[in-house]
């Protein structure tokens, strides 16, 4: 059995995957202090222990108040107490993989701030991350972990022949 875990606005993305998948839905909240620092609140649940759980994350466009920085930090806080709940596995769900253009440093000399994202995931437990349409899909090999990109080509492709195709002619949508 999994366990879906959700962090930010995505409840309702979430909730839809653990319904899928017959798993389920465990609600994180993320505050945040006024000097902007993150705080999570994640229910001890002995269910968790020993099991596979999938966090779905949103990494959003940085605001006044948040860089992406920030929010990976805020990302790192609920792996860890997924950690030390004794989860057996973490799938990651990130549609936007943070720092994907920097897959190589700007010397050219190391790897980059992609590589060490993928170190530092693993590092705090993530066995696997699922991001939607990599900047660079020719550094999945080099990243710290086995790391999926989903085509969201694919995937808008197939909602809209299942779900708009049905219900409206064809030959009256206009794509843009």
């Amino acid at each position: 059995m999994k366990t879906i875990i959700v962090g930010h606005a995505w409840s309702v993305l979430a909730k839809k995957i653990a319904q899928l998948h017959d798993s389920t839905f465990t609600p994180l909240t993320v505050t945040q202090f006024a000097d902007t620092e993150t705080c999570i609140s994640l229910e001890q649940d002995a269910a968790l222990f020993g099991s596979h759980v999938v966090l779905v994350y949103q990494l959003m466009r940085p605001t006044a108040k948040t860089s992406i920085n920030d929010q990976i930090m805020g990302l790192f806080e609920p792996v860890d107490a997924l950690k030390t709940q004794g989860v057996k596995s973490i799938s990651l769900f990130l549609p936007y993989l943070a720092y994907g253009r920097q897959d190589v440093s700007v010397d050219k000399q190391h790897p980059g701030a992609l590589f060490m994202f993928g170190r530092c995931l693993s590092a705090l437990g993530v066995t696997q991350v699922i991001v939607c349409d990599m900047h660079a899909p020719a550094s999945i090999p080099s990243f710290a972990l086995p790391l999926h990109n989903v085509d969201g080509a694919h995937f808008w492709t197939t909602v809209i022949q299942d779900n708009l195709l049905k219900k409206i002619d064809p030959k009256n949508i206009c794509i843009v």
